[in-house]
Formats: structure tokens, C-alpha cells, sequence
């Protein structure tokens, strides 16, 4: 019973919900905030691994695969895009998800829009 204790307090519990799309494949449920293996992770109301995206910013959108999403493996505070946020007093929303590639996150923002961005930022892995 200790055991289970243990492994449940260092995030074993709590794992990423993902949610299918007709369009892109899957993405993480929107709304989650959990442990994970000891990392705090964390997906807004539009599935990004980012806080709600803030109009009184200059936005960048940052898409991708596995790279930019980090995995559960990477603290919501060290991941590229919450380091440049924290860094430049811009906003990077970071919409990605492991394995996306481009036709992935052109579908993404062909249904949710561009969130006001003044740029983009792809980050795609070499197959």
C-alpha cells in the first residue's frame, strides 16, 4: 500500500488525456493541469501546452512535434516555448503533439484560428 501511495504522489496516476480529431489526429484534452513523473503539466482551453492565450501580448504561435510539446518527460516551466515566454514578455502558445507534422498543425489552425500571432514558429523532426 505504501508503494501505491508513493508511485501515485510522484505523478503515476496522472497521466495526458488526448481527445481523436477528424482533422489532426489527436491533441491533449483541453483544461488539464497534472503531475507527472514528478513535472507539472499543463494544457489550456485550446488544448496548448500554454496558459490562455493573452491579447494584451504579442503572440508567436509555436508548432510542432514531440520537440516543442516536451512529453511528460519536461516541466511545464522548461519547455522552449514557457523559457521564451518567461524570456521575451511575448507569448509562444505552443501548439504541437508528439509525432505532429505540418499538415497536423496547418489542421489545427485551419479550425481554431491564429489567436492574433504576429509569427509563426515550426518545429518539425527530420524523419
Amino acid at each position: 500500500m505504501l508503494g501505491e501511495i508513493g508511485l501515485r504522489l510522484y505523478g503515476f496516476a496522472e497521466a495526458p488525456l488526448y481527445k481523436a480529431s477528424d482533422s489532426y489526429e489527436y491533441i491533449a484534452k483541453p483544461n488539464q493541469d497534472i503531475m507527472r513523473f514528478g513535472n507539472h503539466i499543463h494544457y489550456n482551453s485550446y488544448s496548448q501546452r500554454s496558459d490562455e492565450p493573452d491579447t494584451t501580448k504579442v503572440i508567436i504561435l509555436g508548432l510542432g512535434d514531440s520537440v516543442i510539446f516536451g512529453g511528460v518527460q519536461v516541466d511545464q516551466d522548461d519547455i522552449a516555448t514557457s523559457l521564451f515566454t518567461k524570456e521575451t514578455g511575448m507569448q509562444m502558445l505552443n501548439i504541437s503533439a508528439g509525432s505532429w507534422g505540418p499538415d497536423n498543425c496547418a489542421a489545427y489552425l485551419r479550425e481554431n484560428g491564429l489567436f492574433g500571432a504576429k509569427a509563426m514558429f515550426l518545429v518539425v523532426s527530420k524523419p
